[in-house]
């Protein structure tokens, strides 16, 4: 569970990580894990997951230094910060979106479909 210091900057890194992957900035991979995504950026990486792997609640967000070990975690199975659930779930959904190319292939099948004036 983080401390205070650490729970302000784990907030701001959702935060950010979810604007720039909003707009297509960075971009997230698959683990191999039912719904666990990976960001990984040059001196760390962030995973957010469904613990579960149901795509639901509980969720969490980890910080993994750059040998891959946790340096902290963000889990909303700690009703103490309730208040961020809908940012971690947020931050989730567009994770999986980037990491398997949703707009990309829903645009394609648009491309394919006709448009039909009813």
């Amino acid at each position: 569970m983080p401390d205070d210091i650490s729970l302000g900057k784990i907030l701001l890194i959702v935060r950010r990580l979810a604007a720039l992957t909003q707009t297509r900035q960075i971009a997230w991979k698959e683990t191999g894990q039912n719904d666990v995504f990976v960001h990984p950026a040059a001196s760390a990486s962030v995973v957010v997951g469904s613990r579960d792997g149901d795509g639901d609640l509980p969720m969490f967000v980890r910080i993994l230094d750059e040998d891959g070990d946790l340096v902290d975690e963000l889990s909303t199975e700690n009703t103490e910060h309730a208040e961020w659930f809908d940012e971690l779930r947020r931050l989730h959904v567009l994770a999986k979106r980037s990491a398997t190319d949703a707009d990309r292939v829903l645009d394609a099948l648009l491309a394919e479909l006709p448009d039909v004036q009813p």
